[in-house]
């Protein structure tokens, strides 16, 4: 019987130190999504730049880009001009260690857009001039560990 009450009263007592509230935020959630200035970027028909600020310093280009509504990848595509390399003034002191940082995509060039990585925390978007009737539009993805966010970019027909 006393058995059975230590047992008893030690199952219980790991129970209630087992059920701490972990104020950390596990693994795959994004309570906070990359913020920039503009979500929505968007162009007249004669084209035009414009840099966008990021609110943190830690992201990248993802390897993919949405071109009316088809995904298209970037990686080794001979339809887009892709810079790949460490982004100028890399001196982040939050990243210890980062393994892709040699790879990192700093620029896309497209038949009508290039998106550019500046620096850690800005992203320039050029638009050439668009004579079709037809409006363009693209959406870029960007990752800061497990948070994504998109950035949607629109250009008006002439």
């Amino acid at each position: 019987m006393k058995t059975f009450t230590l047992l008893s009263f030690l199952s219980i007592a790991f129970l209630f130190s087992s059920c701490d509230e972990d104020k950390t935020e596990p693994d795959g959630l994004c309570s906070q999504p990359q913020k920039f200035d503009k979500q929505d970027v968007k162009f007249a028909a004669k084209g035009g730049k414009q840099t966008l600020k990021a609110k943190d310093d830690w992201w990248w280009m993802e390897d993919y880009i949405h071109i009316e509504g088809e995904v298209i990848g970037l990686y080794d595509n001979p339809d887009f001009e892709v810079e790949r390399g460490k982004i100028k003034g890399w001196d982040n002191p939050n990243v210890i260690y980062d393994e892709g940082a040699d790879e990192e995509i700093k620029k896309i060039g497209g038949e009508w857009f290039t998106i550019t990585k500046d620096t850690y925390s800005t992203l320039t978007i050029v638009a050439k001039a668009n004579d079709s009737s037809l409006p363009r539009m693209l959406t870029l993805g960007v990752q800061a560990g497990n948070c994504f966010y998109a950035i949607t970019v629109s250009q008006s027909a002439d």
